[in-house]
C-alpha cells in the first residue's frame, strides 16, 4: 500500500491512488477475525455500540454519554438526495440484535464539526472531520449500558478492535479483533480491518486491561496498491470541538453525569485515554 505522506503536500497527492471508489470488498476480513455477535454473552461487553437508523438507511453508533452518540459525520446525510436530516429522523438502538434493542432513543441535535461538507471531494482533509455527535431526546439509563470510554493517540502499528453492523449482517454487531493501524496521516488511519456499508460510524477501539476505549470512528474504504483499507477518523481535538458546540449550545440533557462529562471533556480537564464513503 502506498505510503500516505508525512507532509500535508505528499497526503494530498496520494488521495486519488490511495483511497479512489472500488467494488464491495469479499465477506472476508483481511485479518480473518470478524465474527457475530449472536448470543447475549457474546455480545454483554458492546451493548454501547448499536445501530443509528434513518427511514432511508443506518450507520453505527456508540454511546460515549448517558444522552450522547458518537459516529460518522455523512451518516447525517440523506446518502440519495445529500439533504441533512433532522435529528428527529435519527433513532439509536443499542444492543440491536435479532429485532430486539436494549433501549431506543430518538435524536434531538446533531453536532458536526466546522467546514465539514458532505461530497465536498474524497479527500483525507474531509474525511479527517467526518465525525459527529447525536443529542438523544432521553438519555440511556438502562442497567449494563455503560457508556464508552474515549482514548486518544492512536499510533501506527497498533492493534485495534471494531464493533459494526453492516451490509448482509444488519440484525446483528459483528466483531473484529486484531485488526492492525496501517499508516496514518493528520487525523486519519488506515487499518487492515474489514468494512461495509452500514459500517461507517462504527468505533475503533483499543482494548486496556479488559476495558474498551474508543480511539476512533470509521469514515471510508479505500485501497492502495491492490491492498483494502478501512479509514478512520480519531476524536483527539475532534471530539474536544463537538463538545464545545454542546457546551456553547448551552442546553443539556437531564443527566447531571452527561453535563459534567462535556464540561471536563470541552475544556481539557478529563484525560481521555479520492474515497468511497461508507453509504449508510
Amino acid at each position: 500500500m502506498r505510503f500516505l505522506g508525512l507532509a500535508v503536500g505528499a497526503v494530498l497527492c496520494c488521495v486519488a491512488t490511495l483511497v479512489q471508489a472500488q467494488a464491495p470488498l469479499p465477506a472476508t476480513s483481511v485479518t480473518g477475525a470478524l465474527r457475530p455477535l449472536l448470543t447475549s454473552d457474546e455480545a454483554q461487553a458492546w451493548r454501547a455500540v448499536g445501530r443509528l437508523d434513518s427511514d432511508v438507511s443506518f450507520c453505527t453508533g456508540t454511546l460515549i454519554a448517558p444522552d450522547l452518540v458518537l459516529t460518522a459525520a455523512h451518516c447525517a446525510f440523506d446518502p440519495e438526495t445529500g439533504e441533512r436530516f433532522e435529528a428527529s429522523e435519527l433513532v439509536f438502538s443499542p444492543g440491536l440484535r435479532n429485532g430486539r434493542a436494549d433501549a431506543v432513543r430518538t435524536g434531538q441535535r446533531i453536532f458536526l464539526l466546522p467546514r465539514y461538507r458532505l461530497g465536498a471531494g474524497e479527500s483525507l482533509e474531509m474525511i479527517g472531520r467526518d465525525l459527529a455527535l447525536v443529542e438523544l431526546q432521553h438519555a440511556i439509563s438502562v442497567p449494563g449500558i455503560t457508556p464508552m470510554t474515549v482514548g486518544y493517540g492512536l499510533g501506527r502499528n497498533d492493534l485495534v478492535t471494531i464493533v459494526s453492523y453492516g451490509q448482509d449482517r444488519e440484525t446483528h454487531a459483528s466483531i473484529e479483533e486484531g485488526c492492525h493501524v496501517l499508516q496514518h496521516a493528520g487525523s486519519v488511519r488506515a487499518l487492515d480491518c474489514f468494512i461495509v456499508a452500514g459500517s461507517s460510524g462504527a468505533p475503533v477501539m483499543q482494548i486496556v486491561d479488559g476495558v474498551p476505549r474508543i480511539m476512533a470512528v470509521v469514515s471510508a474504504v479505500g485501497h492502495g496498491e491492490g491492498e483494502e483499507v478501512a479509514l478512520a477518523v480519531t476524536l483527539d481535538e475532534q471530539l474536544t470541538e463537538l463538545l464545545a458546540q454542546r457546551v456553547r449550545d448551552g442546553s443539556f440533557g437531564t443527566q447531571t453525569s452527561s453535563t459534567t462529562f462535556l464540561n471536563q471533556m470541552a475544556t481539557g480537564r478529563q484525560t481521555i485515554g479520492g474515497a468511497r464513503f461508507l453509504r449508510p
